[in-house]
């Protein structure tokens, strides 16, 4: 295998991939998607044209790496110190104080993560949506098994605390919900909570 400058061919096409990702992140935080060009990234990355298509197949491709990355730089931070022997509740407290705290120490990977992937195309949803299945996971494993003859289904109720919440967050980002980080981890524990009593037959007020 050919060395040059120490690195492999494999080796340095890997670095010029992290180098465009790395600048897709940056300039997709500060200017959006939609006012990023791909001579933009390049420009950034310090990266000859042929570079790019070696890599992605157009700027759709790269902001599904850039998204790809962030989802999973998150979901480890926000694990991060996890305590399992708390009840579910002070676990999703938990759970999402990280989340806003990490979004908070990154506006720009907030940005791209709740509004700069909505509504781009159908191939960007899906993955925006299946970047949503491990909180699903995380919150049906919380939730209490409601009663054998119950109606309720614990895993809509996963899928419908998670997409409240969701919702909640792009309003954030985007700040058409005008709350700080902690107000929001308060409302999405409630909410949890909301959804714990209800399913094990003590429905509060609201539900």
């Amino acid at each position: 295998m050919r060395i040059y400058a120490g690195k492999t061919a494999d080796e340095r096409r890997d670095e010029r991939r992290c180098r465009l990702v790395a600048a897709g992140r940056r300039l997709f935080g500060e200017f959006g998607y939609h006012g990023t060009s791909m001579r933009a990234v390049l420009r950034e990355a310090r990266l000859p044209d042929r570079y790019f298509a070696e890599n992605f197949k157009g700027m759709e491709d790269l902001l599904a790496a850039v998204l790809h990355d962030i989802s999973v730089e998150v979901f480890v931070r926000i694990s991060e110190c996890f305590d399992v022997s708390v009840p579910p509740a002070e676990q999703v407290r938990h759970l999402f104080g990280n989340l806003v705290r990490t979004l908070e120490e990154d506006p720009g990977a907030a940005r791209i993560k709740f509004v700069e992937v909505t509504g781009v195309s159908p191939y960007i949803d899906r993955l925006r949506l299946a970047a949503l299945k491990p909180y699903v996971e995380a919150t049906y494993a919380r939730l209490p098994e409601p009663p054998p003859d119950s109606k309720m289904d614990r895993m809509i109720f996963a899928q419908a605390y998670v997409s409240g919440v969701n919702g909640m967050l792009v309003d954030w980002a985007n700040g058409t919900l005008p709350l700080t980080g902690e107000q929001l981890t308060e409302q999405a524990t409630l909410l949890f909570e909301a959804l714990e009593a209800r399913l094990i037959g003590n429905p509060t007020p609201f539900l």
